[in-house]
């Protein structure tokens, strides 16, 4: 539930990312040296390393907290 959770805004958030990055490929056309604007594979690349980042940084918790027994986790509350 919580890495579902997680990852929901993880996907909401590249999506807005990938939108916001193809909006302001104008103004990247002379800085860009080598790449196209709206290079696919560039777009996919870096939508897939951020979404293994994001994974990695969410299933280390909650694999940690799916580790502990809810009642030793009640009584340190």
């Amino acid at each position: 539930l919580l890495v579902r959770q997680s990852l929901r805004g993880v996907v909401i958030g590249l999506c807005i990312g990938a939108a916001l990055a193809l909006a302001t490929t104008r103004g990247m056309r002379e800085v860009l040296y080598g790449v196209s604007p709206l290079d696919p594979s560039t777009y996919a690349s870096a939508c897939i390393l951020m979404f293994a980042v994001a994974v990695t940084a969410v299933l280390v918790p909650a694999r940690r907290a799916a580790t502990i027994h809810p009642m030793e986790a009640l009584r340190y509350e």
